[in-house]
């Protein structure tokens, strides 16, 4: 709800490390399109027993930077399905333990990802055989795909694995 009015009475260019992390009360939460950070933690839960309940279905098509842990436990509502064209980078666990990822395409036209950080999917429900990797995409960490049943399935286009 608090997110909602920030919305509407101002224009929110970045949600800030930690913004809302631990928030279990947050439910819903619809970035606009003007978000072009997204800080490390913003929306991580810390603890095991308990993951956020957020409803994000996609992230700001203008997002350039995306921190570290910044959506990790973000629990299942998270549903990601593309990523947006400017983002560089996706970091060290920044969609960990989001099992409704959808996410199945990785550069080509348009795109500036190049690297990809270690445990990025863990635990997600990625299916076999719908993963592609284009250019501009260079680096892989070699855990990005660990625990997501996707391990040993990157494509051939990364030219480097970076352990």
């Amino acid at each position: 709800m608090l997110l909602e009015i920030v919305n509407r009475l101002m224009t929110l260019n970045s949600v800030g490390n930690r913004a809302f992390q631990n928030c279990f009360s947050l439910v819903n939460c619809n970035l606009p399109n003007t978000v072009r950070s997204i800080g490390e933690r913003a929306f991580d839960s810390e603890t095991t027993a308990l993951e956020m309940q957020v409803v994000m279905n996609e992230l700001p098509t203008s997002l350039e930077y995306l921190g570290a842990y910044a959506f990790r436990r973000g629990g299942s509502n998270i549903k990601f399905s593309v990523i947006p064209n400017k983002l560089k980078t996706l970091p060290d666990w920044c969609l960990g333990n989001c099992p409704e990822i959808t996410i199945n395409h990785f550069g080509g036209p348009g795109s500036s990802l190049t690297t990809i950080g270690s445990n990025v999917f863990y635990n997600s429900l990625i299916k076999a055989g719908t993963l592609t990797f284009e250019a501009p995409v260079t680096t892989m960490n070699a855990t990005a795909l660990f625990k997501s049943g996707m391990q040993e399935n990157y494509a051939k286009s990364i030219t480097t694995i970076n352990n």
